[in-house]
């Protein structure tokens, strides 16, 4: 297939057999049922750093090397979120109901973006020297990070009180 000769990483996509074709500059979804290309995601014109999907599969993060970050209802194809940082973002990931996104950067900073809003509601300064892994708890309520370059492994308590609603009920679904 021709996706095999610039595919840069490959991930088991929900829902369905599916599959996230990670391109340079583009997001490729393919059903490995019936063998064809579902949809495309571009990424900018800078290359993609790193990318995320919300566990239902409604919702794609992609970030560039750049810092320019978007989140795309895969669903409909609709850019819901377009936001610059200005450092190269090295970690995303979403919560179990896929209404926040952490962001992690090159300096050791870990954002929380509430989906709905485009917000940043909760923000940490120089956890680590570069956090490469981020992961929700199934509660939402932590946040493991961890860093390549120093081996280290943190957990964030968010100390919050915000309603974790699914997502059937965001608005932008």
């Amino acid at each position: 297939e021709e996706f095999g000769k610039t595919a840069k990483k490959l991930f088991k996509y929900p829902p369905g057999k599916n599959i996230l074709i990670v391109h340079e500059n583009f997001l490729q979804i393919f059903s490995l049922e019936i063998r064809t290309n579902q949809r495309n995601f571009k990424g900018g014109t800078a290359p993609i750093k790193n990318q995320s999907f919300s566990y239902q599969g409604r919702f794609i993060a992609l970030t560039n090397i750049d810092g320019s970050t978007c989140i795309i209802n895969a669903f409909t194809s609709k850019t819901v979120s377009n936001m610059p940082f200005d450092c190269t973002i090295s970690a995303m990931h979403f919560s179990p109901n896929s209404a926040y996104l952490a962001i992690a950067d090159a300096k050791g900073n870990l954002n929380i973006i509430d989906v709905n809003t485009d917000s940043i509601v909760q923000r940490f300064k120089n956890l680590n020297n570069s956090i490469t892994n981020i992961s929700f708890a199934p509660n939402s309520r932590y946040i493991v990070v961890s860093s390549d370059s120093d081996s280290r492994l943190g957990v964030v308590e968010l100390n919050w009180d915000l309603q974790f609603t699914s997502s059937a009920n965001n608005p932008r679904n």
